[in-house]
């Protein structure tokens, strides 16, 4: 069976959210899984967290954090192209079921990766599902996807000036 090439993108919450229970999901059976997170800060969220005691989990920061000005964009180029190779050398390994590439739509938006690039890695998984998150996905990547869900927000509490919920948003 030929891997899955799967795109969660959208303006809501919890693209990543969606991709780590997928590395549950794989984890629990019997699988390794590797997650390259591209633009994250250095604040790990919850799932990650708990994840990371998993012994075949592999997870990867590829940058810095989200950015306001250009000198923060060019320093996050270089951090995303290593991303991109390491996710490659692990793809090559043939040791990992899922790869998920957390923040790479907007990795590609922000001229951090090249869009082509993103796209010929996704066409090299062979049996190796490849979840591709993050908003304003290129519609090459869902075009190109097996399974592609758009996160919708409808409502959240940020709107009101709450606070990120530790257990719901952390």
């Amino acid at each position: 069976m030929a891997g899955a090439l799967i795109v969660y993108t959208g303006e809501g919450k919890w693209k990543t959210s969606a991709a780590i229970g997928a590395v549950i999901r794989t984890l629990c059976s019997g699988g390794r899984a590797a997650m390259i997170q591209f633009m994250k800060g250095t604040m790990e969220s919850a799932e990650c967290g708990i994840v990371r005691n998993y012994p075949d989990i592999t997870i990867i920061r590829a940058g810095s954090g989200f950015f306001t000005d250009e000198k923060q964009r060019a320093e996050q180029a270089q951090p995303a192209q290593q991303g991109l190779l390491k996710a490659h050398e692990l793809l090559s390994s043939g040791m990992y079921r899922l790869i998920v590439l957390d923040e790479v739509n907007n990795a590609v938006h922000h001229g951090l990766l090249d869009e082509a690039a993103v796209l010929s890695f996704a066409r090299l998984r062979g049996d190796t599902h490849v979840i591709l998150t993050g908003r304003g996905a290129p519609s090459s990547f869902i075009d190109s996807a097996d399974i592609a869900t758009e996160m919708r927000m409808i409502k959240h509490h940020y709107e009101q000036g709450a606070h990120a919920i530790p257990g719901i948003d952390l």
